[in-house]
């Protein structure tokens, strides 16, 4: 519940409205900039907010996210 928790937080501080529904279900749809390893459950392996103009600090709920292999952010 933490990483479900976690990723809306992430969605609603960075205004991705293109992020619907579930982040890794179905495999073909997956949010963008996001990758998933696909096991069970699904776990968010991967996140790029580079295209996300992001500025300010980064979001404490990402630390959340622990199955978190990589991170881009580019701004």
């Amino acid at each position: 519940m933490k990483t479900f928790n976690a990723i809306m937080s992430i969605k609603h501080t960075y205004s991705r409205d293109d992020w619907q529904g579930d982040p890794c279900l179905p495999k073909g749809y997956s949010w963008s900039g996001l990758s998933c390893h696909f096991g069970s459950p699904p776990r968010i392996i991967s996140l790029n907010l580079s295209s996300s103009k992001l500025t300010g600090e980064i979001s404490p709920s990402l630390a959340h996210l622990l199955e978190l292999q990589s991170m881009y952010v580019l701004y």
